[in-house]
């Protein structure tokens, strides 16, 4: 019958634990060599266990950088401020709400070195778990969200909309007239349309979806080719006022929208 192995002397055990701790770190940091963090990761606590040395195993699971990165998600869940742990470069739709999570996206970039996944995979399973276990995260947009289909559809039998009224934050939208965050519209006009001299002014449409999702098409004429006229097609919600999602028609395109769902400390 296999018997534990002798109890740690406390130093020893310390030790032990130093030694770890650095090594999963260092690994954790070091590209390829992230795949030496869950053997690392599962072998000591195994042998903190062995050693009848229960607490010190439980302490590395916390302080391993796996854990770290969990709670991590953990803490942005609940704080209301989770955002979707990614690499490589975003697209036009890759910073939308997750359809499922409400949440937002964030990369770190195009340039990969092979141990991304130590801080996304466990930041993202915790958001996703949270999410599926007690609902959406707090101050989540919780509306409806029409696919990129489905939002083509309903605009293009949407009202015209002035320019001058999005500039000021203002919808006319049927009988309804809702209010935009402070200097979302600007910010719109001025990304997508005043920047580019364009005689006349595209005519822009909205509509209003559900009660809540206010669906913004803007031409975007610098993007358009001869046959293939380009637009913005814009989601906003109407109680936050702020946009949560973005589809290209035609040409167009970016890689961070124009107005972000979080405001932008300036």
């Amino acid at each position: 019958m296999e018997t534990s192995k002798p109890r740690l002397h406390p130093v020893d055990t310390v030790f032990h634990f130093l030694i770890g701790a650095v090594l999963v770190w260092f690994c954790s940091l070091l590209g390829p060599l992230g795949l030496l963090v869950p053997i690392i990761g599962i072998g000591m606590p195994i042998h903190f266990f062995r050693s009848r040395a229960f607490i010190t195993a439980i302490v590395f699971v916390i302080v391993s950088p796996l854990f770290v990165s969990f709670l991590s998600g953990v803490g942005d869940y609940i704080d209301g401020d989770a955002r979707l742990r990614h690499s490589g470069l975003p697209g036009t739709e890759f910073h939308n709400l997750d359809p499922k999570l409400r949440c937002g996206r964030v990369t770190y970039g195009c340039c990969v070195s092979g141990n991304e996944w130590v801080s996304q995979l466990p930041y993202n399973a915790a958001v996703s778990l949270l999410t599926r276990s007690f609902g959406l995260m707090p101050g989540a947009y919780d509306g409806p969200y029409p696919s990129k289909a489905k939002a083509r559809q309903v605009v293009a039998k949407g009202s015209t909309i002035s320019v001058d009224d999005l500039r000021n934050d203002l919808l006319r939208v049927g009988d309804t007239e809702p209010k935009l965050d402070d200097g979302v519209g600007s910010q719109l006009v001025d990304c997508l349309i005043a920047h580019h001299d364009f005689d006349p002014q595209p005519q822009v449409t909205a509509t209003l979806w559900k009660d809540e999702c206010i669906v913004l098409r803007i031409p975007t004429p610098f993007f358009s080719e001869d046959d293939k006229p380009a637009a913005a097609i814009v989601l906003i919600s109407r109680a936050a006022g702020r946009p949560f999602a973005y589809y290209g028609t035609g040409g167009y395109h970016h890689h961070f929208p124009p107005v972000t769902w979080h405001r932008v400390s300036r």
